[in-house]
C-alpha cells in the first residue's frame, strides 16, 4: 500500500476506529467481546504500519496513533487474561 499524505482521511478514520476500540474494552466484561477487540486491535495495528509513513515519523497523529494502539493492545490483552482466567481449564 503507498504512503498517505499527513493527516488524511483513512488516517483519521483509523485513529476514530482505535478510540473507539478503546472506550470498548474499558466498558465490556465478556471475554469473547475481548478476544474480538484483540483481534481486531491487531488489524488496526497492522493498517497503522500501512497507512502511516514510519514509526520514527515525529507527526502528532502518527505519534499518538501509535501510543494508543500499543496501550489498546497491553489492556485488552491483561483485560481478558484477568476475567477469563476462572473460565480457563
Amino acid at each position: 500500500m503507498g504512503t498517505l499524505q499527513r493527516d488524511s482521511l483513512p488516517q483519521k478514520c483509523l485513529f476514530g476506529l482505535t478510540l473507539i476500540l478503546m472506550g470498548l474494552t474499558i466498558f465490556l466484561a465478556s471475554p469473547v467481546a475481548l478476544a474480538v477487540i484483540s483481534f481486531l486491535s491487531l488489524i488496526t495495528l497492522t493498517l497503522d504500519c500501512d497507512l502511516f509513513n514510519s514509526t520514527s515519523d515525529k507527526h502528532l497523529l502518527n505519534r499518538a496513533d501509535f501510543i494508543l494502539q500499543v496501550i489498546l493492545m497491553i489492556t485488552v490483552l491483561v483485560k481478558f487474561l484477568l476475567l477469563a482466567r476462572p473460565t480457563v481449564v
